[in-house]
C-alpha cells in the first residue's frame, strides 16, 4: 500500500487523476512465493516512509497498540472485574 500511495502522488503532481475503489479480481505483480518474502518488503518500504525514524516507528507501533490491543483487553479486564458495562458499553455515553 504505501508503494501505490507514493505513486498515486506522484501521478496527481503529474496533473493525472487516481481512483480507488473495490474490485472483483486482483492482479499482483510482485511475486512473492513465501510469507517471509513479502514481509521483509512490507517492513522495508514501511520504515522508509516513516523516514528511518526510531521515534516515528515508535509512535506508529503504539498508535497500532492502542487502535488493536486495547479494546479486547479493556472487554476481558470488564469480564475478570466482573462489570459487564466496562466490557460492554453502550456507545453515546
Amino acid at each position: 500500500m504505501i508503494d501505490d500511495v507514493n505513486l498515486a502522488r506522484l501521478v496527481k503532481r503529474g496533473g493525472g487523476r487516481t481512483w480507488l475503489g473495490l474490485a472483483e479480481q486482483v492482479d499482483s505483480v510482485r511475486p512473492y512465493p513465501e510469507l517471509a518474502q513479502l514481509w521483509r518488503m512490507v517492513s522495508r518500504s514501511a520504515y522508509a516512509q516513516l523516514r528511518h525514524s526510531v521515534a516515528l516507528l515508535a509512535g506508529t507501533v503504539l498508535g497500532l497498540a492502542l487502535v488493536y490491543l486495547v479494546p479486547p483487553v479493556a472487554v476481558v479486564a470488564g469480564l475478570v472485574a466482573g462489570d459487564a458495562r466496562v466490557a460492554v458499553r453502550p456507545r453515546g455515553r
